[in-house]
């Protein structure tokens, strides 16, 4: 990954921000979600994307309304590299700080 994944002063896209993030089940979503991965033992892709269709199905909604909103809240990026591979090498410290600040 990029260093760019790694850096707090990442650019957020305007209009992805406004889509998944200005909304409340966009940040209902997301502050569902960290509260799911904060209590995971593996904080690895494939838990935590086992964690994400998990919620889905719980919150009766499609996972992209959880992985947009997400992506958007540690990266900054509509697009671009794996989510749950971002999540993993980020760790979930970093992960959770972003998104619990883009929950708000």
């Amino acid at each position: 990954l990029a260093d760019y994944f790694f850096r707090d002063d990442y650019v957020i896209d305007e209009g992805g921000r406004v889509k998944h993030l200005e909304n409340e089940s966009g940040r209902a979503n997301l502050a569902a979600f960290a509260a799911k991965i904060e209590a995971l033992a593996d904080f690895s892709q494939t838990s935590l994307e086992a964690a994400c269709k998990e919620l889905a199905i719980e919150r009766g909604v499609k996972p992209g309304e959880i992985i947009h909103p997400t992506r958007m809240a540690i990266s900054g990026k509509t697009k671009g590299a794996g989510l749950f591979e971002i999540m993993e090498a980020l760790g979930r410290d970093k992960v959770l700080e972003r998104m619990r600040k883009a929950a708000v």
